[in-house]
């Protein structure tokens, strides 16, 4: 499994649920809060499987690695498309407006969706730190 990088910068907003079947109710993935019109990188180095409109909506998926498939949207209009070879962290079009002001970034393992955290490298990690001495 490559390892992933954010799409955007900014704050996961939602997490990834697991879905109730192949068509019941879930979250495939997590969102990212961005501002409408942020650039939109590509999560690793892969090829680009799908770049195009659902529901209304502008998609890029990308084959990262062979079984492996992540995908980001909404976007405005893809910046590439369906058989190009894209490197890590490459723009592959701009955030458009709806799903609450975020990114959603989905991962596929063999056909099923599974949690992307896990696989972020560069998603800031919680910290523990001392509380301060009590002046009591």
């Amino acid at each position: 499994m490559p390892a992933l990088r954010l799409p955007v910068r900014g704050v996961v907003v939602r997490g990834f649920e697991e879905p109730a079947g192949p068509y019941g109710p879930g979250h495939r993935g997590v969102d990212v809060r961005a501002p409408v019109g942020t650039p939109v990188a590509a999560p690793a180095a892969g090829t680009v499987t799908f770049a195009g409109r659902v529901a209304g909506s502008a998609w890029v998926s990308l084959l990262v690695a062979p079984g492996v498939v992540v995908t980001v949207g909404p976007l405005r209009q893809p910046a590439v498309a369906a058989g190009e070879r894209v490197a890590a962290l490459a723009p592959v079009g701009r955030l458009a407006a709806g799903h609450g002001g975020a990114v959603h970034l989905s991962l596929r393992v063999d056909g099923g969706y599974v949690d992307p955290l896990p696989w972020l490298v560069d998603r800031p990690r919680p910290r523990l730190a001392p509380l301060p001495a009590s002046t009591a």
